[in-house]
């Protein structure tokens, strides 16, 4: 019983580990994820349009 304690505290530290860097990357850098979103969708939008010319 005390290590699935122990592995909980565990994961609630990791999780809010997790969403605090989420915050900060959501408060610091609105731009770069931005950037990263447009580049994102670049490269989906030329798999696509690679996939159409091949078929």
């Amino acid at each position: 019983m005390s290590e699935y304690r122990e592995r909980y505290k565990y994961h609630a530290l990791v999780m809010r580990l997790a969403h605090f860097h989420v915050f900060c990357i959501e408060v610091r850098k609105p731009r770069a994820r931005a950037r990263s979103e447009k580049t994102i969708e670049k490269s989906l939008s030329k798999r696509k349009a690679r996939d159409c010319s091949s078929s």
